[in-house]
Parts: structure tokens; sequence; C-alpha cells
């Protein structure tokens, strides 16, 4: 791993966002760890990301306003 890459594995979370009909609705969290966030320079509230599928079921993660 290159000085650039850092990983850190962290676990997908399933969480009860509300009932509806009698059946549960379901919400999904990645909570990233705070020495990830600092290095992306993410520390402010209410940042907008942007999330995409490529391919081999990787996740793509980057600040919205970055990709105009």
């Amino acid at each position: 791993m290159s000085e650039e890459e850092y990983s850190k594995t962290i676990a997908l979370q399933k969480q009860t966002a509300y009932r509806y009909k009698g059946k549960a609705v379901y919400k999904y969290r990645l909570n990233i760890p705070t020495d990830i966030i600092e290095k992306l320079g993410w520390q402010r509230q209410g940042i907008k990301l942007r999330i995409r599928v490529v391919k081999n079921k990787k996740l793509e993660i980057s600040e919205r306003d970055s990709q105009r």
C-alpha cells in the first residue's frame, strides 16, 4: 500500500428508519472513522457527498461539488 493509500475495515449497519403498513423500512449506515474524515478534509457538518457504484461492486464516494 502506498503512502497515499489508507484503508480500514468498517461495518455496514442496518437500522430501522420507520414502520409503514406494519413493515419495517430500513436505512443503512457506514460509519467512517475520524482519522479518515480528517485525511479527506471533510470535517465541516452537512457536507454533500456523491456515491456511485463502479465495477466489481465497489463504491466511489466524493464531494458533490467537486464532480461539476
